[in-house]
Order: structure tokens, then sequence, then C-alpha cells
């Protein structure tokens, strides 16, 4: 016999199939720090990454203050930064919010099980 298909979005509801909902699932930008066997390593991994960015936050207000920077730019913020890939994975919008000030918060809960490709459990931030 053939396999179920898992689904044809061109025939949503005039088909049976395994998925209802058509996605690409979670796009992190940053899978080697918020993917992980074990639940252990993503809480490590996201406390330290959070951390880190947390003290180029301060830094950098601090920074703002000191040289009277009233509106950083992202040149601003790409200069104060650190960008040691070992740290912290960053992407425009955290730069951003490094210049508006913006801290983040570590939050057990954001914590979940998922499937990371197919078929395969991990735990994701």
């Amino acid at each position: 016999g053939a396999y179920q298909a898992a689904g044809n979005k061109d025939r949503i509801g005039r088909e049976s199939a395994l998925f209802r909902v058509y996605s690409s699932g979670l796009k992190s930008g940053r899978d080697a720090w918020v993917y992980n066997f074990s639940q252990v390593e993503v809480r490590k991994n996201m406390q330290s990454m959070i951390d880190c960015y947390n003290r180029q936050v301060d830094g950098f207000r601090e920074r703002c203050v000191a040289q009277s920077i009233a509106v950083p730019t992202f040149t601003d913020v790409d200069s104060w930064i650190d960008t040691s890939p070992e740290k912290i994975s960053w992407d425009r919008a955290d730069k951003g919010r490094v210049a508006r000030g913006e801290r983040y918060r570590y939050d057990e809960e954001w914590i979940v099980p998922c499937t990371y490709r197919p078929f395969t459990k991990e735990w994701a931030y």
C-alpha cells in the first residue's frame, strides 16, 4: 500500500492529511544556541547568551552617556558589541534593542520539547 500523504496545500479540507497546519517551523537564526538534545545544555546556552547580551546593553548605555550619544546608530552598536561567535549570535533586531537599551530576561518556561528536523526530538528555547 501507499503511505498517507502529509498533505497538499492546494487541497486543504478536501483531502485527508496527517497535518492541518503548514509551517516551516521555528526560525531562530541561531540553532546551535537554542536547540539541543539536553534541556540542561539549552538552559546553559541561553543563560550564557542572554547574560552576554545584557552586559553589552549595559556597557553600551554607559558608553553613550560618557560620549553624549543621544540617539545611537547601528554603526555605534557595531563598533561596541562583542561579536565573538562563542559568546553570542547577533541579528539586526538584537542590535536595534541594544541601541534602545532593551535587556533580555531568561525564563525557564520558554524551554520546550520540539521536533528538530524530521523526527528528531530535542529541546528549544
